[in-house]
């Protein structure tokens, strides 16, 4: 499907990157990029609680551009 999509050089890591470099663009905080993308937590503090709540990351979502 991404190949059809984005071409036959597109990756799924090339997609978790331009979704990470595109939060970054929109100022997202780190620890909900991390969240989003599945990377490790870098702090031992982002590992309490349960991360963010569906809706605040629909929100961050919304601000990217397509």
């Amino acid at each position: 499907w991404l190949k059809q999509v984005a071409g036959n050089y597109a990756t799924v890591h090339g997609l978790r990157h331009s979704m990470r470099d595109r939060l970054r663009e929109v100022d997202a905080p780190t620890d909900l990029i991390d969240q989003i993308g599945g990377w490790t937590l870098s702090s031992i503090g982002q590992t309490y609680g349960n991360g963010y709540a569906l809706k605040k990351i629909h929100i961050w979502l919304e601000k990217i551009a397509y």
